[in-house]
């Protein structure tokens, strides 16, 4: 039987040891293609670039295919799905990020869950991964990813044995405690809203080294209180059917109707 497809995503740049791992294990279960920034494209969202983005091959972890760009996690899954793939990947897999994304405003923000809602526009199951760790330990690469490498195995796992788990388009989005995992547990994203990350620079402000404090504790049966109180990876499974409200649109068209 062909084995299916899984285009590997990220927003740490191609030559992130994030994405090694996910390469790594994807290959177990999928044909594997990368497609991913040259260079750290965090906090871009699901951004797409206006100009012209450059394509380049390159080698990464293992034997499989992968072309670095000058774009976006978003132009990465667009770009792949149109061109650079032989076909549609069937599953996209994003990460592993260096640091969390926990909450909506992460969810709104990050380039790595960017590149999986671009999947998910696009009807196609995918994967967010990222270990919730602070900037310093990122700057100095004080990071293992020992227990990132077991959850991700067994979660990559199910979603090639049992597809049927996942609606389709839905993202799963995981983050593993760093540096100790005590379990796995279901939760919803915070809605936590992000206060005093910024700090003052010279021309202006800017955000403030990244660290975990930021999130405080959040509510029981949250992506933050999993991770930062109980110390359990988190796994989230939200979709892009934005539900429309129909009754409430229809009164508002009304009234600027009567009104024109």
């Amino acid at each position: 039987m062909e084995r299916k497809t899984a285009l590997v995503v990220n927003d740490d740049g191609i030559r992130s040891p994030g994405l090694d791992l996910m390469v790594e294990l994807a290959s177990e279960f999928w044909d594997v293609f990368v497609v991913a920034p040259e260079e750290e494209r965090s906090g871009t969202g699901k951004a797409i670039t206006m100009g012209p983005i450059s394509v380049k091959e390159c080698k990464v972890e293992g034997t499989v295919q992968a072309y670095a760009i000058c774009g976006t996690p978003a132009d990465a899954v667009l770009l792949s799905i149109d061109y650079l793939l032989p076909q549609a990947p069937d599953v996209v897999l994003s990460g592993v990020n260096l640091g969390p994304n926990l909450g909506v405003e992460d969810y709104l923000d990050s380039g790595t869950i960017g590149g999986a809602m671009e999947a998910s526009i696009h009807g196609i199951p995918s994967v967010a991964a990222s270990l919730a760790m602070s900037k310093e330990d990122k700057l100095a690469k004080r990071y293992e990813m020992g227990h990132t490498r077991v959850v991700l195995h067994y979660l990559l796992e199910i979603l090639s044995s049992s597809p049927d788990l996942f609606v389709k388009g839905d993202i799963v989005s995981l983050n593993v405690p760093h540096p100790d995992c005590k379990g796995i547990v279901a939760t919803r994203v915070s809605r936590r809203e992000m206060r005093n990350v910024h700090m003052k620079v010279d021309g202006g402000y800017a955000i403030k080294p990244w660290t975990m404090s930021f999130y405080g504790e959040g509510e029981l049966g949250s992506d933050v209180n999993a991770v930062v109180v109980q110390r359990k990876a988190s796994v989230s499974v939200v979709n892009l059917r934005l539900e429309s409200q129909l009754e409430t649109a229809s009164r508002i068209a009304h009234k600027v109707a009567a009104s024109w």
